[in-house]
């Protein structure tokens, strides 16, 4: 007989249960892979178990705020997707519900065989009060998503990109569409980091992920689907520290680390009459006697299927165990990022001054820029409960400070006022440019931690003659990024490059790589190559994006992106350096789209999310659009195809710019075609031969080239 553990692997396969969505994408815990996380918990539960002695029966109610995202579709407010606040709310009162133990079906509704190790985990969920920058919130965050919807597997980076506040201050929960899977969570860590454990859980992706079918009591008119808004409790239980009640997802043999949870040899999810117990299903039918499916327990126990960490139906879920509680209030009371939760700045309502005027945003100040005059938009917030009715600031640049005074102005509580500043002067490299609210009202602002901002702007002017071909031996880039400089010129085996040092610095930042300007309005194609290195560090996800502007200004849009740990680069846990060719990726981007523009300009934007080493080099802009044109060593060329007809294409590759004689020569030694280029670095240009064939000797000359090839052209 076919054992039900393969039975359940060949439904994941295919994806088949009901409404063709399986319970739970959270894999097993990757601590399991080494014991060292279980050890760590075990040492901070026994030392719990000794507080719990000596401790009052009622413990401390611990409080976590908690941040949804919601990711639609463009609906309104309330229609699909788009989930309404009372259905948040519903949500969290569930949460609630399940973790008092006040679950309507908890209490008299678990089997008496449970009832003894039935626990209220005293742990409590609200909406955050206050957002990452202390402003107020709903805990609420609505964006329409780059996508319709998101596996939790291959998408589930992409759909928390969307939307995120820092992983130690909120449980972020994303909601969407999701496809076959209900929902998904981070496991926590323990407090002590190293390449031994392979667990660290990188925090710009940390939290949980509930599809929008299964937020809240949900149901069909012939309630063939019905949720109770249980997933969100099966994940959060993941999120605390919880696995399966079938241990590690590997049957009688696998814990979970609870005593109190007898072991189970698989899950209990889509089974016949699920709520009945001992559980009716097919497991009686191989042998099961009285709901039983493993002979290891002590005592001998059915399965605690009604348990919100098992996969039963949500009206089948009724409780957590007193071990559950004990290793949830573990994780919470040591796991860093769960630790964390409980004296989160959002749980408490932001404080309000009477007098509170904010610099809230400084937009429209190009990253990079040809001009010498900026026209940045300045943001102000009224955060206080009084009006404001004229202010003074003033911004800095270069120790010359210019002050700005409106004597006549209404901003109302909660309300904003935006005005453009014409800032001229900026002198070439970078820019510092500092802002300051000096006064409110004609009196001090009450509350000075967000009157002050600060600007970059880095002035470039130099051009670039194109195409091109930077090797960084002595480059003209700019290497700039809002927050910080991270690129720097690396050096291996005497090869220069350019490298972010993303394994020591875990920045969050987004770093620029950003070229001179060029000139493509006499090209007729476009493309550039570049070679990129990267070690994959299990568990991170850095991302570069390759962008391009056209006017000499910021106005950069994203041609290509990727996230590395996608590529096909080597795996490690160490801080990378290319040792070989092998270690080395190439890439091509059509650049057709923006031939005819005077002024581009190329950027390479890594984003450091802490994992490992990135290094870029051999950056060449071509005048062909065509990924498989050859790449060449310097001083060399290459006719193709060969045989020819009509028409064939001379590829080169030359050290520097120079002007080049093409020859074409019969084998009588009559000259057919002499033709010369200027300034010819890394090109293609196209032969006619459309009157002639036979072989010919293809010449090529030129200060650093002077090579012959055979050609035969055919009719």
């Amino acid at each position: 007989m076919m054992g039900r553990g393969v039975i359940l692997m060949i439904i994941l396969t295919i994806g088949v249960m009901s409404r063709a969505q399986d319970r739970c994408a959270t894999p097993p815990q990757q601590f399991l892979k080494s014991q060292r996380f279980e050890n760590w918990m075990q040492t901070k539960q026994f030392q719990k178990s000794l507080q719990l002695r000596t401790e009052r029966l009622q413990a401390e109610v611990y409080v976590l705020p908690v941040v949804i995202h919601i990711i639609h579709n463009g609906e309104a407010v309330g229609v699909g997707g788009n989930l309404s606040e009372a259905k948040i709310q519903e949500q969290i009162d569930i949460l609630n519900e399940d973790f008092r133990k006040m679950n309507p079906r908890a209490g008299a509704g678990v089997p008496v065989e449970f009832q003894p190790v039935e626990a209220d985990i005293e742990v409590e969920f609200v909406l955050a009060k206050q957002d990452p920058d202390g402003k107020p919130t709903t805990g609420i965050l609505r964006k329409q998503g780059a996508q319709s919807s998101y596996s939790l597997y291959s998408d589930d980076k992409k759909l928390k990109e969307e939307s995120y506040w820092p992983a130690e201050d909120y449980i972020n929960i994303w909601v969407a569409e999701t496809g076959i899977f209900y929902g998904l969570a981070t496991f926590p860590e323990s407090d002590e980091y190293d390449d031994i454990t392979g667990s660290e859980i990188n925090r710009l992706y940390d939290g949980i992920v509930i599809d929008d079918d299964y937020v809240g009591v949900n149901f069909d008119a012939d309630n063939s689907f019905v949720s109770y808004g249980q997933t969100a409790s099966h994940e959060i239980g993941h999120f605390l520290g919880l696995h399966h009640i079938w241990g590690g997802d590997g049957g009688c043999s696998s814990s979970d680390y609870c005593d109190d949870t007898p072991p189970a040899i698989d899950d209990h999810g889509g089974e016949g009459s699920p709520c009945t117990f001992p559980i009716v299903d097919v497991l009686e039918t191989e042998g099961f006697d009285e709901g039983n499916t493993c002979t290891n327990d002590d005592p001998d126990l059915p399965d605690m299927f009604m348990n919100f960490m098992d996969y039963s139906n949500d009206e089948c879920m009724n409780m957590f165990t007193s071990d559950q509680r004990t290793r949830i209030r573990t994780v919470l009371e040591n796991s860093p990022r769960r630790l964390s939760l409980r004296t989160s700045h959002g749980l408490e309502p932001p404080f309000a001054w009477d007098l509170d005027l904010a610099i809230s945003e400084i937009a429209d100040v190009p990253l990079i820029t040809c001009s010498t005059q900026i026209s940045p938009s300045i943001s102000l917030g009224n955060f206080g409960f009084d009006e404001i009715t004229s202010y003074k600031m003033s911004y800095t640049m270069g120790g010359i400070s210019t002050e700005i005074d409106n004597p006549n102005i209404s901003i109302l509580t909660g309300e904003s006022y935006t005005f453009q500043v014409v800032i001229d002067g900026l002198s070439l490299g970078s820019n510092e440019i500092s802002w300051e609210i000096l006064e409110v009202n004609g009196s001090t602002d009450e509350d000075a931690t967000n009157d002050l901002g600060m600007s970059i702007v880095e002035v470039q002017t130099e051009t670039f003659q194109a195409p091109f071909k930077e090797d960084f031996s002595s480059s003209m880039w700019n290497q700039v990024s809002p927050q910080t400089n991270e690129w720097s010129d690396f050096s291996i085996n005497s090869d220069a490059s350019q490298r972010v040092a993303a394994f020591e610095n875990d920045t969050d930042a987004v770093s620029w790589l950003v070229s001179p300007v060029f000139d493509l309005s006499d090209f007729e194609e476009a493309g550039v190559f570049f070679r990129m290195s990267y070690g994959i560090r299990f568990g991170f996800s850095d991302g570069l994006e390759v962008k391009i502007s056209t006017s000499c200004s910021d106005d950069f849009q994203t041609i290509w992106s990727q996230g590395l740990g996608d590529l096909s680069f080597p795996s490690s846990s160490s801080a990378w350096t290319p040792s070989d060719d092998t270690d080395w990726l190439d890439r091509f981007i059509s650049l057709d789209d923006y031939i005819g523009f005077e002024e581009v300009r190329l950027a390479f934007a890594f984003t450091n999310n802490g994992g490992n080493n990135f290094y870029i080099d051999d950056i060449e802009l071509t005048n062909n659009s065509d990924p498989d044109q050859p790449r060449l060593l310097a001083g060399n060329f290459v006719a193709y195809p060969n045989p020819a007809s009509q028409s064939f294409n001379i590829t080169l590759s030359l050290p520097e710019a120079q002007p080049i004689r093409v020859q074409l020569i019969d084998i009588s030694g009559a000259m057919v075609n002499d033709l010369r280029y200027d300034d010819v670095l890394n090109q293609t240009f196209l032969v006619e031969t459309s009157d002639i064939f036979g072989m010919y000797f293809l010449k090529i000359t030129g200060k650093d080239i002077n090579q012959t090839q055979r050609m035969l052209i055919s009719r």
